[in-house]
């Protein structure tokens, strides 16, 4: 399980960040769009034995950005707590890397949405302090 969660949010650092600081909102949204755009025609992508990257969608006018995930694990298996483990492990990888946290506070949003085998669906929300 914590390698499909690390994987959601490295998916998403990576695509969020771009390896340089925004300067603003136009900026975010024009880097993010193309990345957005390229994670889509790559998709469905296979990132581990459980996770594939469905695609992703990003609103500029929204600030938001969404990437949907499907995991061939049942909720069922997975330990209990696992949906507060998801949301730190979501919080830490985004929150951890400068620009994203950046993006966060400035009011962009960050949210995960997982479909899991058994019809499960959850979503997080990154949240930084």
């Amino acid at each position: 399980m914590k390698r499909f969660l690390m994987t959601g949010a490295f998916l998403t650092i990576s695509v969020f960040a771009a390896g340089s600081a925004f300067a603003d909102d136009a900026e975010i949204c024009t880097k993010v769009t193309s990345m957005a755009e390229a994670e889509n025609k790559a998709a469905p992508a296979k990132l581990d034995d459980v996770t594939t990257d469905t695609g992703a969608v990003f609103d500029c006018g929204a600030k938001t950005y969404e990437s949907t995930f499907e995991l061939s694990l049942a909720t069922a298996g997975l330990p209990s707590g696992w949906q507060d483990r998801l949301q730190m492990a979501w919080n830490k990888g985004l929150c951890a890397d400068a620009d994203v946290h950046a993006a966060i506070t400035a009011g962009w949003s960050a949210k995960a949405k997982y479909k899991f085998q058994d019809g499960v669906e959850y979503a997080t929300v990154a949240k930084c302090e």
